[in-house]
């Protein structure tokens, strides 16, 4: 069931990525300018995933109510190809550079 959850906050952040791909760019606004081929964010692997409620005791039948949120941050800003739109004053130089973050949180309720 905790699998179930954690498959379910990585599909949602895929989804919010992937919708974006597969759409027109559009464009992203940052404290440094801001491009016209944003396509999505690559968020960090190390992204934490919290679970409250869950009672591993409960056997499958029965029920249980229990939360997941997800948490990560950005590495880098994607263009419409899947690279990374880089250089000198781009998005994802601000993100390296400490300047600004993107972040994302997921909520997911089991019941």
């Amino acid at each position: 069931m905790i699998k179930q959850a954690i498959k379910a906050a990585v599909f949602a952040a895929a989804v919010a990525g992937a919708a974006s791909a597969s759409a027109a760019p559009w464009t992203l606004n940052y404290a440094g300018g801001s491009t016209s081929q944003f396509a999505g964010f690559d968020w960090a692997s190390n992204g934490t995933a919290i679970v409250t409620g869950f009672n591993p005791f409960i056997p499958v039948s029965g029920s249980t109510n229990f939360s997941l949120e997800y948490y990560a941050t950005a590495d880098a800003v994607k263009n419409m190809s899947g690279g990374t739109i880089g250089g000198a004053g781009s998005a994802t130089a601000g993100i390296v550079n400490g300047l600004f973050e993107y972040s994302i949180l997921a909520n997911i309720t089991e019941t």
